[in-house]
C-alpha cells in the first residue's frame, strides 16, 4: 500500500515538473525575442493529467484513513484543467479479539486466560468425566485424587502422583475402616505379625482377618488356623504351633496346635512330625502321633477318660495293678478310673418280651450314637478299643495298645452297622445282635446284652458314653 502511494506521489511531482518546465520556456522566448512572429494565436496548453485515486487502507482492528486523492496541477496557457483524482476508500473495522484465540480443545479444552494457553482445567467441574474427576489447580490438569481420602479401596488406598496405588505401609491404610494393616500392597484387617487390630484374638494367615479364638487359648492337638491360637504359641519362642495333619495319608481340613520337640514331649505326642506351621514358620519337628492310624480326636477322646488325666493306661506300674485289680474284680482297668456319673439304658418299657421288627427298632434307637469302649489286659500290655455306632448306620473304631516295653500302636477300622435281631425281655433285660462290615470286605458280629444296670459285648464289660466321632 505505501508502494503504491509512492508511486502516485511520484507521478504527480513529475507531472508538476514537465508543466513547470513549459511555462519557463514561454516566459524565455519573449524575454530573448525568439518566440514566433505575427499575429497566430498559440496553441492551448494540454490538459493536466487526473490524478490517481487513492487506494483503501489497510484492514487492521479499528477503522483505517482513507488513501490521499491525487494532486490537480492546471494546465499552461489557455489548456484545460485535469480531473481531480478520485477519493481513496476507508479500510474495514477489525472484528473483537478471543481469549487464547479461541483454539482450545480436548484434551485441553479450557482457557487459562491470565498465561493464555490451554488446559485441562481450572476448577473440578472440568473433570467430569473417567476417573479423574478432580483438578489440581496447581498444575491445571484432571486427576484421581488430591488426598489420602480420596483413595477409598483396599488395593489402592495411597495418592501419588494424582492417581491411587497400593499401600507402602500401614499409614497409608489409616483411612480404610476395619483394615488399617499394609500387607503386600493392600490393606487388610491383620497380619500374624500385627494382630492388634483383632482385640485378644487371633489372625487367619489365610484370609487375613480376624477369628474368634482368643490368643493361647487352643490346647494340644485341637484344631486351629493360626500360631497365636494355641497354648504358649503367642509368644516370642513358642512352644507350640499350628501345623497340617493328615490321616490315611489324606491331608485333613486345617491345622492342629502341636508341641515343638525342641521343648519336649510328653506320651502319647512323641511321634515327630515335620511341617512349617499355618502361620509361616520354617519347617521343623512337632511332638505328634502315628497319623496313618489314628486322629487327634481319638487320641484327645482316650485322654479324657480318667479323672486323675495322667496317662494311666501308658504306664506299667498302673497296668500291672488294673491287672491284678481286673482279676479279682472282674472289671478290668476300669476299675481304677471313676466311672461316669451315669450310664445310659434302654428306655423303660411295659412288661413282657418284644420281638421281631419292632424288638429291632426299639434297639436301634438305644445304640445308635453311643461310643462303646471296652479294655483288654495281658501281663505285660493293654489295649482299647472305642466302637462308634453312628444313626447314619457307619462305624469307627478306634484301637490303641499299650505295652510295659515301652511304644503304643493305633488302629483305626471303619465300615457299616445294621440291627439283625433284638429282644426286650423286660425294662432291664435287653439284647440285640448286630453285624459290622469292614471297609476291607470282612465282617464281625457284636452280641450287645444289657442287664441289671450292666452293658456286655460279646461278654465283656463295657462303658457306654455318647459318641464323640459321629458328625
Amino acid at each position: 500500500m505505501r508502494w503504491t502511494h509512492g508511486l502516485i506521489s511520484s507521478t504527480v511531482v513529475l507531472v508538476g515538473y514537465v508543466i513547470g518546465g513549459c511555462s519557463n520556456l514561454a516566459d524565455d522566448c519573449a524575454n530573448t525575442s525568439s518566440c514566433s512572429s505575427g499575429g497566430a494565436t498559440s496553441n492551448a496548453g494540454s490538459s493536466g493529467s487526473a490524478g490517481e485515486s487513492g487506494t483503501s487502507g489497510n484492514d487492521s482492528g479499528g477503522s483505517d484513513t482513507g488513501g490521499e486523492g491525487g494532486s490537480t496541477t492546471a494546465g499552461s496557457s489557455s489548456g484545460t484543467s485535469g480531473d481531480a483524482g478520485a477519493t481513496g476508500l476507508g479500510g474495514e473495522g477489525g472484528s473483537a479479539s478471543q481469549p487464547c484465540d479461541g483454539a482450545c480443545a480436548d484434551p485441553t479444552p479450557v482457557c487459562k486466560e491470565a498465561s493464555d494457553t490451554c488446559v485441562e482445567c481450572l476448577a473440578p467441574g472440568d473433570c467430569a468425566a473417567g476417573e479423574e474427576t478432580l483438578c489440581d489447580t496447581t498444575s491445571n490438569t484432571c486427576v484421581e485424587c488430591l488426598a489420602p481420602a480420596d483413595c477409598d479401596t483396599a488395593g489402592a488406598s495411597r495418592c501419588a502422583g494424582g492417581a491411587c496405588v497400593e499401600c507402602e505401609d500401614s499409614n497409608d491404610c489409616a483411612h480404610i475402616a476395619g483394615k488399617g494393616v499394609c500387607d503386600g500392597g493392600e490393606c487388610v484387617q491383620c497380619t500374624t505379625a500385627d494382630e492388634t487390630g483383632c482385640a485378644g484374638k487371633s489372625c487367619n494367615p489365610a484370609t487375613n482377618s480376624c477369628t474368634d479364638s482368643n490368643v493361647g487359648s487352643v490346647g494340644t492337638c485341637k484344631p486351629c488356623v493360626a500360631d497365636s491360637e494355641c497354648t504358649g504359641g503367642n509368644v516370642a519362642d513358642p512352644t507350640s504351633r499350628c501345623v497340617p495333619m493328615e490321616f490315611n495319608a489324606t491331608p485333613r481340613q486345617g491345622g492342629f496346635c502341636l508341641r515343638r520337640v525342641a521343648k519336649t514331649c510328653s506320651k502319647p505326642f512323641q511321634i515327630p512330625i515335620s511341617a512349617s506351621s499355618l502361620s509361616g514358620a520354617p519347617s521343623e519337628s512337632y511332638c505328634g502321633i502315628d497319623q496313618e492310624n489314628v486322629r487327634c480326636e481319638a487320641v484327645l477322646d482316650l485322654d479324657m477318660e480318667c479323672s486323675t488325666g495322667a496317662d494311666t493306661l501308658a504306664r506299667g506300674a498302673q497296668l500291672s495293678a488294673a491287672q491284678r485289680a481286673a482279676e479279682s474284680a472282674k472289671r478290668g482297668l476300669w476299675a481304677s478310673c471313676e466311672q461316669p456319673e451315669s450310664q445310659p439304658q434302654p428306655q423303660p418299657q411295659p412288661p413282657g418280651p418284644v420281638t421281631g421288627e419292632e424288638a429291632k427298632q426299639r434297639a436301634r434307637a438305644d445304640i445308635a450314637g453311643r461310643a462303646f469302649i471296652r479294655l483288654t489286659t495281658t501281663t505285660f500290655s493293654s489295649s482299647e478299643s472305642r466302637l462308634h455306632l453312628c444313626p447314619d448306620g457307619s462305624f469307627v473304631e478306634y484301637v490303641e495298645t499299650y505295652s510295659d516295653f515301652g511304644g503304643s500302636t493305633y488302629g483305626t477300622y471303619r465300615g457299616r452297622w445294621e440291627i439283625l435281631s433284638a429282644e426286650y425281655r423286660s425294662a432291664a433285660d435287653a439284647s440285640a445282635r448286630v453285624r459290622r462290615a469292614n471297609e476291607d470286605g470282612s465282617e464281625g458280629f457284636l452280641e450287645i446284652v444289657a442287664r441289671g444296670g450292666q452293658v456286655t459285648v460279646n461278654g465283656s464289660v463295657v462303658t457306654v458314653q455318647a459318641s464323640g466321632a459321629c458328625g
